[in-house]
């Protein structure tokens, strides 16, 4: 009897362990649902970076939050959310919703601005864009992203 209890606690033990190991699995590897506030009328390039002297992020309601900046730099504790986006949405601060592509029913806001996702680069930033398809496909070109909303230039 004694051989029978042994193998069924090595047997409960590998089960155990496998079953520790699918969870863990799963919430490294689950998409996370993230949301974007933007100051009114923001139209250009965003970037969030990792540093580890910088504020957490707020989860609430499921979602990481991430308020972008008016210079289209923010800085974060953990970009791991970022990693893996499984639904994205933002608005402007003043709550008008912006469409992100590719998760949003609507093709685009009245203006034609939509969230896009663009790039990353070597150095860990993630580069978001708040423009028309037409810009997307001019992003393309580019080898740096001149980060920050368009207006501010033009002032």
């Amino acid at each position: 009897m004694g051989t029978v209890s042994r193998y069924l606690v090595i047997a409960l033990l590998v089960a155990g362990g496998f079953l520790a190991f699918l969870a863990f699995e799963y919430w490294w590897t689950k998409g996370s649902s993230v949301h974007f506030v933007l100051p009114n009328g923001f139209v250009g390039y965003f970037r969030i970076g990792q540093e580890d002297s910088a504020s957490e992020t707020v989860r609430s309601g499921g979602r990481w939050i991430y308020r972008i900046p008016s210079d289209g730099t923010l800085v974060v504790q953990d970009l791991r959310p970022l990693k893996l986006i499984e639904m994205m949405t933002a608005n402007y601060g003043n709550g008008e919703g912006i469409p992100a592509r590719p998760w949003s029913q609507q093709d685009q806001s009245r203006s034609g601005i939509g969230l896009h996702i663009v790039s990353a680069d070597s150095e860990g930033w993630i580069y978001f864009l708040v423009g028309t398809d037409q810009q997307l496909k001019e992003s393309r070109n580019l080898y740096e992203f001149p980060v920050g909303d368009i207006h501010s230039s033009e002032e």
